[in-house]
């Protein structure tokens, strides 16, 4: 039998499987044989397999990774990665906070953010496992693990998003956040304001930008990393557009997408599917080309909706989404967690964003489904509401 083009990494909860992983991403940056890297336990392993066409050759020259997106939206995309790329994500973030630090895994290595900090472990010489045997987030078990990581080398650094951010701030445990010199968020939307009273409490919080396409963040505290170049294109009168980056870390494409592959990686450049705004060289993130929809003949934000919805009174957690409707086009759907009132959210959308906006759906949801990675399932998301409302 021949040997498989890649080592396959089928990524099991625990710090055996991850400790396997972090073998395979040396091996790939010291040799030519790449690896290959995907959850083995989630619901839609098989569809990152597919993406992943794990009998395959690597498409591009000096690939050391294939991995998937989080397929949050559509089905996961496989990028292949370079070794230069990995090797420069850890020198730019090394130059950019001065030096080694021991790695506290806080997020699923199955995915470019959990992967990146394996990696900067991993090459860092220093990495300790901060989730539990079941690889789920645990306060107690990240601050003991903080603990253990700073025995080894003091300065102790990790990646979280913000969900798992606020669990360890509503529990109280600032102390040990600020035993990190560096925490960066990524991921998911944060709360500035929050953010920035947690900043003045000691806590060296930097948010972050990137994605799969860019092995990872790129844009830290709205300002690109050395040798980073940000653009938008196709700007309205706002100066809004759809951001574009061009990186020494930027993927080298995807696997077995000629004509997304195309149409995303041009000349150097990743064409996201982020609209952001670019002002004296701060880049604000606006949301998705996808978030803004046709509603009765007017464009919405369903992000914008999901700001003002956040604000209202009772609500933990939103989404909004839009479903085809033969009437409306876009059926502005709105999935809220918590003890709300309706009425004041439609009328809060309302006034805010005018009538085409408000939620012409109100789903009250227990809790939302989340991939491996931390985002939300949007996909089960619409499903679960079809299945609902059908």
């Amino acid at each position: 039998m021949l040997s498989q083009p890649f080592e396959l990494h089928l990524v099991k909860p625990g710090l055996q499987s991850v400790s396997a992983l972090a073998g395979g991403i040396s091996n790939a940056l010291e040799s030519d044989r790449p690896i290959m890297v995907a959850p083995a336990t989630d619901q839609m392993t098989d569809k990152y397999l597919k993406a992943l066409a794990v009998e395959t050759e690597p498409i591009f020259n000096d690939t050391a990774l294939a991995i998937c997106t989080s397929g949050s939206t559509a089905n996961p995309k496989a990028v292949e990665i370079s070794q230069s790329a990995i090797l420069k994500n850890h020198e730019l973030i090394n130059s950019k906070l001065k030096g080694k630090a021991n790695w506290v895994l806080a997020l699923n290595p199955a995915f470019i953010g959990g992967f990146s900090v394996l990696s900067r472990g991993v090459l860092d010489q220093g990495w300790t496992y901060g989730l539990t045997e079941k690889g789920k987030f645990q306060v107690d078990t990240f601050s003991k693990a903080a603990l253990v990581a700073a025995e080894v080398n003091p300065t102790i650094r990790t990646s979280l998003i913000w969900a798992q951010l606020m669990q360890l701030v509503n529990s109280d445990k600032l102390e040990t956040l600020k035993m990190f010199d560096a925490i960066l968020v990524g991921g998911s939307k944060v709360d500035g304001p929050v953010f920035e009273d947690l900043k003045q409490a000691g806590l060296k919080l930097i948010s972050t930008y990137g994605m799969t396409e860019t092995c990872g963040g790129v844009v830290w505290d709205g300002h690109p990393l050395a040798e980073v170049e940000i653009k938008i294109l196709e700007k309205d009168e706002f100066g809004t557009g759809r951001i574009a980056i061009n990186s020494p870390t930027n993927a080298s494409g995807y696997r077995n997408l000629p004509e997304l592959d195309r149409e995303t990686f041009l000349d150097e450049w990743v064409h996201t599917q982020d609209l952001g705004q670019l002002n004296a060289g701060f880049l604000t993130v606006i949301g998705r080309v996808d978030d803004v929809v046709i509603t009765g003949g007017t464009n919405v934000s369903t992000k914008a909706i999901e700001e003002v919805i956040a604000q209202c009174s009772g609500v933990e957690e939103v989404v909004v989404i839009a479903l085809a409707d033969d009437t409306w086009g876009a059926l502005i759907t709105a999935i809220v967690v918590g003890d709300f009132n309706k009425n004041e959210i439609e009328a809060a959308v309302t006034a805010n964003l005018g009538n085409a906006a408000k939620p012409r759906v109100i789903f009250n949801a227990q809790n939302l489904p989340f991939l491996p990675n931390g985002k939300v399932d949007l996909m089960k998301l619409k499903e679960l509401v079809l299945n609902e409302t059908s």
